[in-house]
């Protein structure tokens, strides 16, 4: 078994030994987001390289609900996730009222949600989002049409906020209740 351990932007792989079958995973991945497995088959050579009709190759990058994406962008933004979401992501109901999410966190929240088609209702309740926030929740909705139902009380966004909602109404036909 053979290990390569490069940090930052350099490439980082790990070799496995052969399995049963002659079959062998080859992990490569650059930086920390890239992962692509590459199975070789036992008509690889020597020197690993692999015949091209024979190989199979799987990028492991999609994040279907956006668990990744919201790390990610949490730790860009310089904010502490929140560990409820990233429990409930995959369920249909996302309750973070009272959760003093904040405008960073709205924006965090909103990045990773842009593309989940499983969550239906969001209730953003008593987090003082602010206006800047409601900016965020509304480029989120502008984007997801899956959410139908929405709960932003209690978040002083203001007319900042209401301006971009209302401006993301005009093109959102899935959104059936907002509070």
């Amino acid at each position: 078994m053979m290990f390569f351990f490069v940090f930052r932007r350099e490439l980082l792989e790990l070799k496995t030994a052969h399995f049963l079958g002659g079959e062998e995973i080859t992990i490569k991945s650059w930086g920390k987001r890239n992962i692509k497995i590459r199975r070789a088959s036992p008509f690889s050579d020597d020197q690993g390289e692999v015949d091209p009709d024979r190989d199979v190759e799987k990028e492991s990058q999609y994040d279907q609900f956006g668990k990744a994406l919201y790390l990610s962008a949490c730790q860009s933004l310089g904010v502490v996730p929140v560990s409820y979401f990233l429990r409930n992501i995959n369920e249909t109901k996302m309750n973070l009222a009272h959760h003093g999410i904040g405008t960073t966190g709205a924006k965090a929240i909103s990045i990773s949600l842009m593309s989940n088609t499983k969550i239906l209702e969001l209730d953003l309740s008593d987090n003082w989002l602010e206006g800047k926030g409601g900016e965020h929740v509304a480029y989120l909705l502008a984007e997801n049409l899956f959410i139908t139902d929405l709960n932003v009380s209690n978040n002083h966004i203001g007319s900042r906020g209401i301006e971009a909602i209302c401006r993301m109404l005009l093109s959102n036909t899935t959104l059936k209740r907002i509070n």
